[in-house]
């Protein structure tokens, strides 16, 4: 079963809908950037979306590859970009040859292994903390109906 899609374009203004650790303007200025990240999994939203129109069963043989560079910001105006023939994908801004975000779908590809066991409590600590890599976690965001 192979997926087929399309290249296309399409220019989106991405929200940011958390404030938690460099996603807050407080806290991504005081590390020299001029406001919040907009979250990976929001500018991966807007991408799956479009995938999906094209083609769904992408889902079940195959996975999506993220590598994230440099900040998208809230309400900013950013190109995302497919691949049709090669299945890779990028976010740049206006006039920019460096990508913001880029990534492919690997398609036929095993899906990775997710470990078994038991839940890591919850420790309070910002997503990202060191001591949350390689642990086994559930992630909960409620966002105010305002900010959605």
């Amino acid at each position: 079963m192979a997926s087929e899609f399309t290249s296309r374009a399409w220019k989106v203004r991405p929200k940011n809908a958390s404030s938690e650790g460099i996603h807050g303007d407080e806290s991504a200025q005081a590390l020299g950037f001029r406001g919040g990240f907009v979250p990976g999994v929001t500018l991966y939203e807007n991408l799956v979306v479009k995938l999906l129109e094209q083609d769904s069963r992408w889902l079940s043989h195959g996975r999506a590859e993220l590598h994230f560079g440099r900040p998208v910001y809230d309400g900013e105006e950013v190109t995302f970009t497919i691949n049709g023939k090669t299945h890779d994908w990028q976010i740049a801004g206006e006039g920019e040859v460096r990508s913001r975000a880029h990534g492919a779908l690997r398609l036929n590809d095993e899906p990775p292994s997710i470990p078994a066991g038991q839940l890591t409590p919850r420790s309070g600590k910002p997503l990202g903390d060191p001591a949350q890599i390689g642990a086994l976690m559930e992630s909960v965001v409620e966002f105010p109906p305002d900010r959605v």
